[in-house]
Formats: C-alpha cells, sequence, structure tokens
C-alpha cells in the first residue's frame, strides 16, 4: 500500500512537471525554427536583390546556432519574448525601393506562412476525420500563437522592428529621416509593450491567445 502511494504521488509529480515544461519546450522548438527560416529566407531575398552582405556574415543558413541570440532566447523561455541574430542589410546595395521593401517584408511573410501551413494541416485532419491527441494540438496552437505574436511585435514602426523599414522604405526621405530620432527611444517603448510586468503585456497575450483559438476554430 505504502509503494503504491509512493508511486502514485511520483507519477503524480512527474505529470506536473511534463504539464508545465512541454509548452516552454514546444515555443522554444518553435521560436527557433522560426527565427533561423525568418533570418535564413530574408538573408536569400537580399542576396537576390544584390545585397550580400548577411551572406559574407554566414545568415544564408538554416543552422539555428547561426541565428539564436543567447539572452534572446533565455528571455523567451522565461517571458514568452526574445530576438535573435539580426542579418545585416546594406541599403545602398539595394537601390530599388522595391526590393528593399520585399527585403524587410519577407521575415513577416514567413510567419505568415507557418500560420497558413499549420491551417492548412489542420484542415486536412479534419477532412480525413484524423484524431489528433492534445498534445499535437497544443504543438499546432504555439506554432500559430508564437507566428502570430512575432508578426504583430514586428509590425510596430519602430527600430530595429520590421515594421519601422517598411514603412521609412515608403515613405519620402525626408519623413523617413524624422522616424530615426525614435530609435534611441525604441528599447524603452519595447520594454514598456513587452515587459512581462506590464498589464500592456498581458492585454497583448490574452488578445493574442483568443485571436489564435479563434484561427484555430475556423478549421477545426
Amino acid at each position: 500500500m505504502i509503494h503504491y502511494i509512493i508511486l502514485k504521488i511520483n507519477f503524480d509529480l512527474m505529470r506536473t512537471i511534463f504539464e508545465t515544461i512541454y509548452p516552454i519546450v514546444f515555443s522554444l522548438i518553435i521560436f527557433v525554427l522560426m527565427i533561423s527560416l525568418r533570418n535564413y529566407i530574408q538573408t536569400l531575398v537580399a542576396t537576390k536583390s544584390g545585397d550580400h552582405t548577411a551572406k559574407a556574415e554566414g545568415f544564408l543558413s538554416i543552422n539555428p546556432l547561426q541565428h539564436i541570440d543567447l539572452l534572446g532566447i533565455l528571455l523567451f523561455a522565461v517571458s514568452g519574448f526574445g530576438w535573435s541574430k539580426k542579418p545585416p542589410i546594406n541599403e545602398y546595395s539595394l537601390p530599388k525601393k522595391l526590393h528593399r521593401l520585399l527585403v524587410y517584408m519577407s521575415p513577416i511573410l514567413v510567419n505568415i506562412s507557418f500560420v497558413l501551413l499549420t491551417l492548412l494541416i489542420l484542415v486536412i485532419l479534419k477532412v480525413f476525420n484524423i484524431e489528433s491527441s492534445y498534445i499535437i494540438l497544443e504543438f499546432l496552437y504555439k506554432i500559430v500563437h508564437v507566428n502570430l505574436a512575432y508578426l504583430v511585435i514586428h509590425l510596430i514602426p519602430l527600430p530595429p522592428l520590421d515594421g519601422y523599414y517598411m514603412l521609412t522604405t515608403l515613405l519620402p526621405q525626408k519623413l523617413s529621416f524624422s522616424f530615426e530620432t525614435l530609435r534611441e527611444y525604441t528599447p524603452w517603448i519595447i520594454a514598456l509593450i513587452l515587459s512581462p510586468y506590464s498589464p500592456v503585456y498581458y492585454e497583448i497575450n490574452a488578445l493574442l491567445s483568443t485571436y489564435t483559438w479563434s484561427i484555430l476554430g475556423l478549421v477545426y
């Protein structure tokens, strides 16, 4: 009887640990894969457009070690927000506005592709009546949630986020220079928005969770 109680306690403890850890592990796997593909695709588009700067520094690779920033991934594991190394872009090698816009849009398109691919998987599961475990559905949820979060954040027009470079590419040169003055304030603004202790962070996270489940509910 005592052995049974001990085994049950150990089993419950292991299950609790597993249920606590696996969402974090899922998120980290998705985050690493996402940042690697984002950087790789941006470098590929930049190279095809005439800028070989990022390629020369090794960013034309899907090896996660090339893209991971240690502090960024540790912060992501703790708070759900992190960053990667950023491929350097030399705008002087991209004289055409269209090429610059494609380079800055390409990481955003990677996030959208992840979401659409996940929805396609869910449609296939539903059409062919394939039963899926909760863990698989949780993993698919994390793919959509992490990519939507990164998509929304990077559309903010603050340097060095993608939204800033897309906006300044489209704006007249004088206006784009005026946006450069925001650079010194960007870390504080982002910290205010995305700090785990900020009420703004919880509101954004709650909205993203709601919209993620809503999107998944459309197809599954």
